[in-house]
């Protein structure tokens, strides 16, 4: 991997053949040694994707890579065009806020709060803008599809530690030091990281339990930050738990490939 988008996107292609599957149990029986290799959907939710394909979430990060490379820089307008023409025949899955912002035409987005939209950072990040640009461009991206009123918090929060990241910060550290600075209320990452202080570090299942599998902000952005913070040692072990513990993994995988190749 040699940026922050292909990190996103190995991610999602390996979160590919377990998104969306619910069922802890199966998948422990499935993927007795872990999820290491790529494997067709088992769920119904991507008939036309195989192996090595992406989901709609990945599909998306490649779509604003693209905008990126074609206008040599990030400019939403370019961006509303370049997604309306990707989006309007898609043949993958059409979520929810896709569907709203289609509706519009681009012009209003949904009112969707899903942690899915928090992947489409990478292409963002790859720019190596100064700080506060690559935040503004980071919220720009996502208010197209997702109006959610805690997106820019959870936007501003990972672009700001992926860039004490990129300082030499380790995940850890970045992650308390920038929850450490009260700018969140709405998402108030010191609270989360307290309570995951206290979680056990190896019964993952429990905790996706506990906080929740599904695309929703409140569910994904705890369980996203447990994983980083006691299983990011090492990329493909990280990813696997995050496949085993079910449900949207692919939002969360894409995140914490973004952190750890950091």
């Amino acid at each position: 991997m040699e940026n922050y988008t292909e990190a996103a996107q190995v991610a999602d292609i390996l979160s590919l053949g377990t998104h969306w599957i619910y069922d802890q149990n199966l998948l422990s029986k499935t993927f007795p040694d872990g999820v290491y290799d790529l494997c067709d959907p088992m769920s119904s939710y991507h008939p036309n994707r195989k192996a090595g394909e992406h989901t709609h979430t990945g599909d998306q990060v490649r779509f604003l890579a693209e905008s990126i490379a074609t206008n040599k820089g990030y400019d939403l307008a370019h961006w509303r065009t370049t997604w309306l023409d990707k989006m309007a025949n898609y043949d993958g899955y059409i979520d929810g806020a896709t569907k709203a912002t289609l509706s519009s035409q681009g012009q209003e987005p949904s009112n969707s709060n899903e942690f899915a939209v928090v992947s489409r950072i990478a292409p963002i990040i790859d720019l190596d803008l100064p700080l506060e640009e690559a935040i503004a461009a980071a919220q720009s991206q996502a208010s197209l599809t997702h109006g959610g009123p805690d997106i820019p918090e959870v936007i501003e929060f990972f672009v700001r530690v992926i860039y004490r990241l990129k300082a030499g910060s380790t995940t850890a550290t970045a992650l308390y030091d920038e929850a450490s600075t009260q700018n969140y209320p709405k998402l108030n990452p010191s609270k989360v990281l307290s309570e995951i202080e206290e979680a056990d570090p190896e019964d993952f299942r429990s905790v996706a339990q506990q906080y929740g599998q599904a695309c929703s902000l409140d569910a994904a952005f705890p369980l996203t930050l447990y994983l980083a913070i006691h299983h990011g040692d090492a990329l493909p072990e990280c990813l696997s738990k995050n496949a085993l513990a079910g449900g949207d993994n692919t939002a969360r995988a894409m995140v914490l490939a973004m952190l750890l190749f950091a």
